[in-house]
Formats: structure tokens, sequence, C-alpha cells
């Protein structure tokens, strides 16, 4: 089996350890650079709160500000001593042109991450169609009830 390109000595000078707890993007930050996870495991925060974790080798942070040249939209933090390839984005075309595999690691996990994000708005959108019914549901009741009271007060006035 060919070893995966990320572990391709030439790489060398882009690894970088982290410390357990230590941040490697910031959210809101424009460094642009990509990550590449060698060993250890991630966790991705969003305002804060954990919204995903990195755990696989071969897992890539900081793509979409890579690809965009926006800030990062989370900041990326070791959760455990970790070691990653850090590609910095003047360096893309280079990567991309020396190295196809680099290329299709990152469409396929943008496709990944695109995927994740249509299953959890299907999601959504599902909660959001079953809270309407619910909230119509209730409502209908409550008109209900307030006509059966109305032709019950009009029906004892006229008695």
């Amino acid at each position: 089996m060919a070893t995966p390109f990320y572990e391709d000595e030439s790489l060398a000078p882009f690894r970088q350890t982290f410390k357990a707890g230590e941040v490697i993007c910031r959210q809101g930050a424009k460094d642009g650079n990509i990550c590449i996870l060698l060993d250890g495991a991630l966790e991705i925060l969003r305002d804060g709160q954990q919204v995903g974790a990195i755990k696989e080798r071969g897992g890539i942070v900081g793509e979409m500000s890579l690809i965009l040249g926006s800030p990062y939209t989370a900041a990326v933090k070791a959760t455990i001593p970790s070691q990653l390839v850090v590609l910095p984005r003047d360096r893309l075309k280079q990567f991309a042109s020396k190295i196809p595999e680099f290329s299709l690691l990152l469409m396929r996990t943008v496709a990944k991450r695109l995927e994740q994000t249509s299953g959890r708005l299907a999601e959504v959108e599902d909660r959001y169609d079953a809270l309407y019914n619910q909230v119509q549901s209730e409502a209908s009741v409550e008109e209900d009830a307030g006509v059966s009271v109305a032709v019950s007060e009009e029906a004892e006035a006229t008695a």
C-alpha cells in the first residue's frame, strides 16, 4: 500500500506538534493554513461550543478558509498532544500541482462536509415542520375551545 502524501519526508518542514489544549486555528483569523492530522485528536469549536472532532489520521481542517480566502469559521484545538502538517495558503498551488493526492483529499473533505451539512439542514427542516404542525394543531384546538365557550355562553343567555 502506498504511503499517504502527507507522510512524505518532503513535508517534514511543515510538521508541527501541538500540546493538549493548544489552539491550532482561531475562529475569525485569516491565516489561511490548511492542517492535516498525522497523530492525535482535535476538537472543532464554534463560538466556544464543540461542533465536531477530527480523530482520524489524514483528517483536514482549514480547507474552507484556504479555498475561499475567508476567515476560519471555527477554532481548532488539540485535545491531546497532536502532530499536524500545516500547509500555508501561499503554497496551495505548489502542493496541488506537485501532489495530485492533495487535491483529491481536499475535494473529498469538502464533499464530505457538504454532505454532513446537508444532512443537518434536513434534520432542522424536519424539526421545524414538526414544531410548526404542533403549534398549528394547538392553535386550532384553542380556537375550537373558544368557539364552544362562546356558543355555550350565547345559549345560556337565550335560555
